[in-house]
């Protein structure tokens, strides 16, 4: 072989050996690039995950200080200019939630958290139904005290020192008398104890509104205009069966649970000192405003028209108006504690015996009249839906 033909062969044989190298090289950038990515990919992932552990650690943390706590305030909704506060909608909330809980006989933890997560209310989910219905309500209240502060309508240092007493004395009943209402009132609401007063103030503000305001308009309707009511509307009249009643609660009025066993033992104990008033004779819608604990008595004098097609009144208060005469009075036991009870009419209704009534129909018709206008005026309420959530949270971790 040449010397010429040797030296080709080792110049390929360098040239194959050189380029198996770079092809290497090549190739062990590539593994190294390509485990980067991956490790890179492998980080982002992890950090994601960990991220995400970390919000659901800071979720839940948050979710416990407000049980322990207070749902932290601020606008929840809007209505135009208005604004509606995280206690308005929460108090609504918790208290539609207590008494559809209280309708559908709830008590066991887990049906109730069940009856939340899947239940179906006027034919949508459980949870949407609370939600428009707070939502709703807290409307109507934002809008109602705008009306009314508005008409340049303040409490009198009198009032605000009968709110005051009021206050005081609907907290030692509802939580007892040795109590942190404080701890309590963000336990059973998660609101603060002063923006539930704050609350509590503006609903008896317009209470007290409503009751001047009603008083006015009576005042102003003429025997003719309520003579003439009563014969343009005979199939009001025709089988009245009413009932004025004094209630003493064995349930807690916000949260529908039972009070302790003195508590109710106490209820029951005061519905007989009451029977035996209202037997002596003594003024009933006097001692309604006295003792009842119905939120309704300072509007409706305690005054309940009984008929059997009504869903809205509990069993054993609908059986005893349907059957008693006039002026029977008894106790009777219900869902929502001892009730003093008076027939005041059994039968068929007389002009005479009418004429109150139709007084303050016509006088909450032109109040209603007077309100509908501004409210129907006002935009829909703009919830804030990530509030909702935590409200939904909030019920369903308790």
């Amino acid at each position: 072989m040449s010397q010429d033909t040797r030296n080709d062969r080792r110049r390929k044989t360098s040239r194959v050996a050189h380029a198996h190298q770079k092809s290497k090289k090549k190739i062990d950038k590539v593994t190294i690039i390509g485990f980067a990515v991956l490790l890179l990919i492998i980080g982002i992932l992890g950090g994601v995950y960990f991220w995400q552990q970390g919000e659901k650690a800071r979720e839940e943390a948050r979710l416990q200080e407000i049980l322990a706590g207070a749902l932290p305030e601020g606008t929840v909704a809007t209505i135009g200019d208005l604004k509606v506060d995280t206690s308005t909608l929460a108090v609504k909330y918790y208290s539609d939630m207590a008494q559809k809980q209280q309708e559908q006989k709830l008590t066991d933890p887990a049906a109730i958290k069940d009856f939340w997560r899947k239940g179906i209310v006027e034919n949508q989910t459980s949870m949407e139904w609370l939600k428009q219905k707070a939502l709703g309500e807290a409307r109507d209240f934002v809008l109602y005290l705008d009306f009314v502060k508005k008409q340049g309508f303040a409490l009198s240092a009198e009032k605000q020192k009968e709110f005051e007493k009021t206050f005081t004395d609907s907290l030692a009943r509802n939580f007892g008398p040795n109590v942190d209402y404080k701890q309590a009132i963000n336990t059973y609401l998660h609101v603060s104890y002063d923006n539930y007063k704050k609350f509590e103030l503006n609903s008896f503000l317009l209470t007290e509104y409503q009751k001047g305001k009603l008083a006015e308009l009576k005042a102003k309707v003429t025997p003719n205009q309520a003579e003439d009511y009563f014969k343009k509307n005979p199939k009001n009249f025709a089988t009245k069966y009413k009932v004025q009643h004094i209630l003493f609660l064995t349930i807690d009025a916000t949260t529908g649970k039972p009070l302790s066993k003195e508590k109710i033992a106490q209820a029951k104990a005061n519905a007989y000192k009451a029977l035996k008033r209202v037997k002596a004779g003594e003024d009933m819608t006097k001692l309604v405003m006295e003792l009842s604990q119905h939120p309704y008595k300072a509007t409706d004098n305690g005054i309940v028209e009984v008929a059997a097609q009504r869903t809205d009144l509990q069993q054993k208060f609908k059986d005893w108006g349907l059957k008693n005469k006039v002026n029977a009075s008894e106790v009777v036991q219900t869902q929502e504690g001892y009730e003093v009870m008076k027939q005041l009419v059994s039968g068929k209704e007389s002009f005479a015996s009418a004429n109150k009534d139709i007084i303050n129909i016509l006088a909450s018709q032109q109040l209603n009249d007077l309100l509908g206008k501004s409210f129907s005026a006002a935009p829909a309420a703009k919830m804030n839906d990530d509030v909702f959530v935590m409200l939904a949270n909030v019920l369903l971790a308790a």
